[in-house]
């Protein structure tokens, strides 16, 4: 989680936007299920490891 507006020294968010000229909201709104069902998917291959 993180802020989305404030400065480009309080916020990584805006900080993207302002200095890299990218966009990160809209990174991980684009890519919410994909990186949601990777991390399930290491999770459970790190939680049934013997």
């Amino acid at each position: 989680m993180g802020n989305v507006s404030g400065s480009s020294t309080t916020s990584l968010f805006v900080f993207c936007k302002e200095v890299l000229d990218y966009d990160l909201v809209d990174f991980f709104q684009r890519n919410s299920e994909l990186i949601k069902k990777e991390m399930l998917t290491t999770l459970e291959i790190l939680l049934s490891a013997k």
